[in-house]
């Protein structure tokens, strides 16, 4: 558990100190690369959740067991219990990929994509290369899964054609890419 999470347990950092201590200790520069706004984005949206779960009643089940502090863990919970039953789908499906964009984890969820309104495609795109060549993973076929369920292979073809012109491994990924998409 990291000091600020035991500070906040213990009482000596109030939620609004918590969550600020929080969202500076990630650098959001990786995944965010080449995504203008997109790291406001993330740090806003995980504001208003963190808030809204803040809100919620200690008495409701999704509280039960625990100690009701509202955390970044339990705010990832929560976007899939609220996802899981329903609530503000598309809102919440935004949300668990923010947390995974701070963790820099896999965000390639074709039914996480698939809820969210307002899809800004060059975002996704470039994160996906942002990610991949921070961690190696292949997340080409998983981008193109992602695509597919959205019905954005074209759209995303213009970001594809950005991005192979800024390097040879770039336009090797993006090659992997289009062929899972076919």
């Amino acid at each position: 558990m990291s000091d600020i999470n035991l500070k906040y347990i213990r009482g000596e950092l109030s939620p609004n100190q918590y969550l600020e201590l929080v969202l500076n200790e990630y650098d959001l520069s990786q995944v965010s690369n080449n995504c203008e706004g997109l790291a406001h984005e993330i740090r806003s949206t995980i504001t208003t959740a963190f808030w809204k779960l803040d809100k919620l009643d200690r008495g409701h089940p999704f509280w039960k067991p625990g100690n009701g502090l509202p955390t970044i863990n339990k705010l990832s919970e929560y976007s899939s219990y609220q996802v899981q039953h329903g609530i503000e789908v598309s809102f919440w499906s935004w949300v668990k990929i923010c947390i995974s964009y701070v963790y820099f984890a896999d965000f390639l969820y074709p039914e996480l994509w698939s809820s969210i309104e307002n899809i800004n495609v060059k975002w996704l795109v470039r994160t996906t290369w942002n990610y991949h060549q921070h961690s190696g993973s292949d997340s080409c076929s998983n981008l193109a899964a992602v695509l597919r369920s959205l019905g954005m292979e074209s759209e995303a073809g213009i970001e594809l054609n950005e991005l192979s012109k800024l390097s040879k491994e770039a336009e090797d990924w993006v090659k992997d890419v289009k062929a899972n998409l076919c």
